[in-house]
This record gives structure tokens, sequence and C-alpha cells, in this order.
């Protein structure tokens, strides 16, 4: 929740302001914006019920009511952003010298509250991702976290969100494109994903899941073969990058520290940590059905290899159950159904050569 103080900004103006405010602080998050006199302003600060982060003021009253204000923010330790609003350049530096994040000139233009509303928000990384639909004529700013699934019927779109469903005419392949385009900087991992070709899922939400369809909201939905393999690749990357056993990406230079762990040194998922619990046997393998540990790769068997560490020893037992092999230190394959021991910092390959881990 992001909110907006409006202060000593007069009737038809401070309307104009509000809703301009509404509209671009919709994009980043949900908003509040609150109105304040001069008077209802110190009150609220003296009660220590201020909490705007944002502090828009007229500067037209005189020099000692704005300062009597910035002594009782300070004096309140009270931590707020304030953007001025003067009709004289000659107040400019007395605007940044009074904890000033901006100031706009009168007469105030559209375009230079945007400007600094938009910088503000961007400057203090407030980074939720919102996509832009209009239905009916009506604008609508849709959290792209809050997304569960998306469907496509005919020519439409109909977005389902923790909060309810949107609607819109548009292409589910546009859709996905902007969904992309949102967390293109973001290395974590793939959000959603396509399933079928009516729907799109937000990986995040799945909450069962199987061959044939997954469970998001409590509704079923189908997983066609053209998508099954793309979608299990997604859903594993997501998998070893969630808190607990799985503590995700490291730097390469800090393996030596890591004890009782999977770690992908070489491939797609290089960087990532499976923890693996003491003396607990895990299952390698493609498929979650049968395995502790994703591996989703063609030549991985559902039931691949089973791991155990043993702590106080400090080393782990290996046995291969698989059609591909398994691979130690780069050497002949292990034979199916005897149990090795390997010390830490050994190499080790699920059948493909190209994804290489490392015992940690």
């Amino acid at each position: 929740m992001i909110k907006v103080g409006l202060c000593n900004i007069a009737g038809e103006q401070e309307d104009h302001i509000k809703s301009m405010l509404a509209d671009i602080i919709s994009r980043y998050d949900d908003w509040e914006i609150e109105r304040y006199s001069l008077d209802s302003l110190k009150a609220a600060i003296k009660e220590r019920s201020f909490d705007c982060r944002l502090l828009m003021i007229d500067l037209f009253e005189a020099d000692d009511e704005i300062r009597d204000i910035l002594e009782n923010l300070d004096r309140e330790d009270i931590r707020t952003d304030i953007i001025y609003i003067t009709e004289s350049q000659n107040r400019v530096l007395e605007c940044y010298r009074n904890r000033a994040y901006a100031y706009i000139l009168k007469p105030m233009h559209d375009s230079d509250i945007r400007r600094e509303i938009d910088r503000y928000f961007k400057e203090i990384n407030i980074n939720q991702k919102c996509i832009r639909i209009t239905f009916g004529g009506k604008a609508e700013y849709i959290p792209v976290d809050n997304i569960q699934y998306v469907e496509s019927e005919h020519r439409k779109v109909y977005i389902y969100t923790t909060t309810g469903r949107y609607e819109y005419y548009s292409r589910l392949d546009d859709l996905e494109e902007e969904l992309r385009k949102e967390y293109r900087n973001d290395l974590r991992n793939e959000h959603f994903i396509r399933c079928h070709q009516s729907y799109l899922v937000a990986l995040a939400y799945i909450t069962e899941h199987n061959n044939e369809s997954v469970v998001v909201a409590g509704k079923n939905i189908p997983v066609s073969r053209k998508y099954r393999q793309a979608l299990q690749s997604a859903m594993y990357q997501a998998e070893i990058l969630r808190t607990g056993d799985i503590t995700g990406r490291i730097g390469m230079q800090n393996l030596k520290d890591i004890k009782g762990a999977i770690i992908c040194v070489q491939g797609e998922y290089i960087g990532k940590v499976v923890r693996l619990v003491p003396e607990k046997t895990v299952m390698v393998g493609r498929s979650g059905e049968t395995a502790d540990v994703i591996v989703n790769l063609p030549q991985v068997s559902r039931k691949h290899c089973m791991i155990t560490y043993h702590e106080k020893e400090d080393y782990y037992e290996v046995q291969d159950c698989s059609a591909n092999g398994t691979f130690i230190d780069g050497g002949e394959p292990l034979k199916r159904g005897d149990i090795y021991a390997v010390k830490p910092g050994t190499d080790i390959v699920f059948g493909d050569d190209r994804y290489r881990y490392k015992l940690g």
C-alpha cells in the first residue's frame, strides 16, 4: 500500500492532482490519498498518526508554518519524502534545504506532476509489476503477482487473480509475451508458463500437478502434450529455488563451504543447490511422482539414483537405478544396484554429461 498526503492544496486543483496521482500510483501498487490542512497535518504528526510515504505541500503559506511542520516531523522522527509546490523560483533552494525530494513550479502542468511522481517511484524501487487492460472503455491495472492463471476463449482473454476476474479482447500469445517482458530482467525463474493452447498458469499458484493437468486456485487445468516438457522444466527450476531444503544460487567460489548438498556446476541450472537431510536417502529422477530431487532431462530416468549424506563421517552413498547411467568424476558408469561410498567434492552426472553436479 502506497499512501500519499496532499496538504494545503486548494479545491479544484487538489481534485485534479488526486485523480492524476490515482492513475499513476495504480501502476505500482494499491494506494491511498489523504488530504490535510496545515492544522490537521500538524495534529497528525503530533499524534504520530501521519504515515504517508510521500507528502505534496503547497508553499503559499508563511515560512514559519512550514518550518514548524518540518520541525515536528524531525522531532517525532517521522520519515517522509516531500514534493513542494511553489510559485516562486526564489524558493527553490529553500525547498531543497527543507527535506525536498522535488519541487514543482506554478502554474503546474500535468506533465510536470507525472514526471516527478514517476521518477519518485522508480527511484525508491517500488517494483510491483502491473499490466494494463482496457474493456468497455475502462482501463484497469492488474498486479502481475496477483495473477493465478489466464484462460483464452474465442477472442476473449480471462485473467483470474487473487482478487477477482478480469476480461478483455486480446490474444493469449500477446499477453504471454507481455508477461515475459515484465520479467525479462528477473533471473530467478519463469513466472508464467503455457500449459495448453488456451491456458497460461502462474507457477507460484500451482498446488497439484501430474502429466495430464495442474491445479490452480482449485481449478483443474489441462496440460497438453505440446507444453508438457516445458512445464515440467519450469516447475523443476521453480522447485530448486524454494526456501527450506533448497537455497538457490550461490557463488561458485563458495562451493567448498557447502556440506550435504547436490550443486549444479555445469548446465542450465549452474549454481543451484539442493540441501540434503543427513542420513535420509533421496531419490534423484525425472518424475515428481517418483523422485525427491527432480532433474527434468531426457536421459534422466524416472528413478535415476539414490543418494545419502552421512554427516558424522562426512561422506555420501550413491546407488544407481537408471537405464542411462550415473557417472562419478568422469569415469565409467556405476554398476546398477551397487552402493558406492564417495567423498565430498565428487563430480556426478545423471545420464546427460552436459549437466554436471558436485556433491558438496
